[in-house]
């Protein structure tokens, strides 16, 4: 039977899926940790902050939502907003966090590393010499992280196994580069793939889906067509698209049987948009025509750049070829948008 890769996941990787681990993403990597196809392996240290940091942002959460309160007092007429201003939420959702956090720990099968096997002076060997994770800068505060990677050192070299280190945290990833034992990846979905032993096949997946990129291209086309783009002035309609650059990013096999296999990836395109939208002002009744004119309409070319996140489903033929199957691209609210030239941008479905 294959051996399952060792994988570590950084407090910031669950940050940046807003710690939602009924979110797809996390319960695709949880399901393949049950399974045996990843061994997931956290020290007690991350799990204190992982915890620690739920119950900050909880706090944060009801701080903003008091902010508010001048500008929203007719909501207190509403009564799910008391609910949210009540005394007890922030920790009531905190905890309510925690437990799925938890609960994700559990059905994952996590071993838990104990740091207690770390040698202190190790660590602060690292903080007095300001290397990765320690700096300037307030970095001089991440001992968690350090006893963390001490003790990831300390399972790889009792396990004999590299240790796969999910995280987009810039020093951490610096850290792992030291050692030959921690290997840096980027996403749960990378993870995934590394429980894939098909590597031909898991190759093949991604040559076949750079090779139909143009198809891709022209499917990410006709859907920003029919997505609407709200500005800072009132709600524009899209007449044109011309797009001047594409990529693709963060690509990676997270689901593999016999006859199909499904990519997933973020697609990051530069793109010109001919906008139609009304431009700021008030309507105003014309009381000659007896007629109501509105805004008046503009039209101008904005530079945005869009990060779609997609699926590419792929065909595994009897012969173990590859065919490009199809895309499925509608996660209009996930869209992300850069202005280019300095509008503020929001997206929805255009109804």
């Amino acid at each position: 039977m294959p051996i399952p890769p060792v994988v570590f996941v950084d407090t910031c990787a669950f940050e940046s899926q807003n710690y939602q681990f009924d979110h797809e993403a996390l319960t695709r990597f949880s399901d393949v940790c049950k399974s045996g196809g990843i061994d997931l392996v956290i020290p007690d240290v991350t799990c204190r902050e992982v915890r620690r940091r739920i119950q900050k942002h909880a706090v944060t959460a009801i701080e903003a939502i008091n902010a508010t309160k001048r500008d929203t007092r007719i909501l207190n007429h509403d009564s799910t907003w008391k609910q949210l201003r009540s005394k007890d939420y922030s920790s009531r959702l905190a905890s309510q966090v925690i437990a799925a956090f938890d609960d994700f720990l559990s059905t994952s099968s996590a071993t838990i590393l104990d740091t207690n096997c770390v040698r202190v002076s190790e660590v602060f060997d690292r903080y007095f010499e300001k290397s990765p994770p320690f700096g300037a800068g307030g970095k001089e505060k991440e001992f968690p992280d350090a006893f963390a990677i001490e003790a990831l050192l300390v399972h790889a070299k009792e396990s004999g196994k590299h240790v796969y280190v999910v995280s987009d945290d810039k020093d951490f990833k610096t850290a792992c580069e030291q050692h030959e034992q921690l290997r840096s990846i980027g996403s749960f979905q990378e993870a995934i793939e590394l429980s894939w032993h098909h590597e031909s096949l898991v190759d093949a997946c991604h040559e076949c889906v750079h090779d139909n990129l143009d198809q891709v291209d022209q499917i990410a086309k006709k859907h920003l067509i029919d997505v609407r783009f709200l500005l800072s002035a009132p709600c524009g309609r899209i007449l044109t698209t011309e797009h001047l650059d594409r990529e693709l990013e963060n690509e990676a096999v997270v689901e593999l049987s016999s006859q199909r296999a499904l990519l997933v990836a973020v697609l990051r395109i530069e793109t010109k948009f001919g906008v139609e939208y009304e431009a700021e002002g008030d309507s105003y009744y014309d009381s000659d025509d007896r007629l109501v004119i509105p805004y008046e309409a503009v039209q101008e070319d904005i530079h945005v750049v869009l990060t779609l996140p997609i699926e590419v489903e792929l065909k595994i033929t009897p012969a173990s070829e590859i065919q490009f199957s199809g895309v499925n691209m509608n996660l209009a609210e996930e869209v992300e948008i850069l202005p280019i030239d300095g509008y503020e941008f929001a997206v929805q479905e255009d109804s």
